[in-house]
């Protein structure tokens, strides 16, 4: 399955103005059950899965987030992206220190083998400054979604 084929157009948010983790989690988490992605179950699985294991990534040149939870709280599989006009603070990977992030990857995968390509291809995405920059940039949904499956690999 590609990229492209993961990517929900009408789960990608543009320039959000967001103030913290929960709201973002609502937004995405909201639309995602509407349709018909998700189980009730995914937003407090999601909250709690994050809580334990942290999901805030600082790159050199932007903070990311690419929150998930367990496939049992998925219908079925999506990719969500948030970009925000001003960051929000996810606890870090590392659990040592906060990240400031200004693009949130939510993944709603069904597979381990899906969660791991999944996370390889966005991290593929976030190494390439020109490419934030250009997702930070985005004017609307459409030019989003133009930009994460620009020169995509398979997933």
């Amino acid at each position: 399955m590609s990229l492209k084929d993961m990517i929900e157009t009408k789960l990608l948010y543009v320039q959000q103005q967001e103030d913290s983790v929960e709201t973002i989690f609502k937004t995405i988490c909201k639309k995602a059950q509407q349709l018909g992605y998700t189980k009730a179950s995914y937003f407090n699985a999601l909250q709690t899965r994050e809580l334990s294991y942290p999901t805030g990534l600082a790159l050199p040149h932007c903070g990311i987030a690419i929150p998930h939870t367990d496939f049992n709280h998925v219908k079925q599989p999506f990719i969500s992206v948030m970009t925000l006009r001003k960051p929000v603070f996810f606890h870090a990977m590392d659990g040592v220190n906060g990240v400031a992030v200004q693009i949130v990857f939510v993944l709603g995968l069904t597979t381990t083998t899906a969660q791991l390509a999944s996370l390889k291809a966005v991290m593929a995405i976030c190494r390439s400054e020109t490419r934030v920059e250009q997702l930070l940039h985005a004017t609307d949904a459409s030019e989003l979604f133009a930009i994460l499956t620009k020169e995509e690999a398979e997933l």
